[in-house]
């Protein structure tokens, strides 16, 4: 199995549990963006819901109940091109940066239909453990203090999804936490120490530099195995906005 396998088999949790909250119509146009699209389809197979779906994801369920609308291009480029009440239900996974969650739940609410949702699912900010705590050491260690490191800012509890949905005019709001949890063999954690670089330091660093740190951040990730296994453990929040 490889890292992207893993992920998807984890993401099945939190991804079911939000589409097991959405209400949907007899017909629904609806924009997905993030991970996991087709484990809406399927649910919507499963619940005969006909739906019109537009997404950037690459689709391979087939539902005949389902149309699906393939999107190029950055998120908010793309919903800003369609028309106040649009979607029945708007989808939207693990945002990498939480201070661009505001102008997208404003063009989110815009687009959507009165009476549809908005669903949000993102990361925690004491997530992923231990493997942030791992990166921070070995950073310290390479370069005991001459370089800073920024991790990416995500929400701290579901207080922060309720005021950012309470913020962009949301009518009635949900909010939950929850977690999903994985294990990575000693065999896949190059690849997986690598993903986590890429994703975590800036590009343009002139100080942080992947190629020095990976050997470094590998042996860390080594070092905490348990019987040959790192547990990742993943904390969440979910929010759905009412319009």
């Amino acid at each position: 199995m490889t890292i992207p396998e893993l992920f998807n088999t984890a993401l099945n949790k939190p991804h079911t549990d939000l589409y097991e909250r959405l209400e949907f119509g007899k017909e629904n146009r609806i924009f997905t963006t993030g991970f996991y699209a087709e484990g809406l389809i399927t649910l919507l197979s499963e619940k005969n819901v006909i739906a019109k779906i537009f997404t950037n994801e690459k689709i391979s369920a087939n539902n005949s109940n389902c149309s699906i609308v393939q999107l190029e291009g950055r998120t908010i480029e793309k919903i800003a091109a369609f028309p106040d009440n649009t979607f029945n239900i708007i989808s939207f996974s693990w945002p990498g940066e939480w201070q661009s969650i505001a102008p997208l739940l404003e063009e989110f609410r815009r687009v959507t239909k009165p009476g549809g949702q908005t669903a949000i699912l993102a990361l925690k900010d004491s997530t992923p453990t231990p493997v942030m705590a791992i990166l921070k050491k070995t950073l310290e260690k390479k370069y005991q203090g001459r370089a800073k490191f920024c991790p990416p800012v995500y929400p701290e509890s579901v207080k922060t999804i309720r005021k950012a949905f309470d913020k962009a005019g949301f009518v009635s709001i949900r909010v939950w936490e929850d977690s999903f949890a994985f294990d990575v063999t000693e065999a896949l954690l190059k690849e997986y120490s690598d993903i986590l670089l890429n994703q975590l330091l800036p590009p343009d660093d002139k100080i942080l530099k992947k190629e020095d740190l990976q050997n470094a951040f590998l042996n860390e990730l080594v070092s905490n195995c348990k019987d040959g296994v790192l547990h990742i453990t993943y904390e969440y929040l979910g929010g759905i906005g009412y319009k």
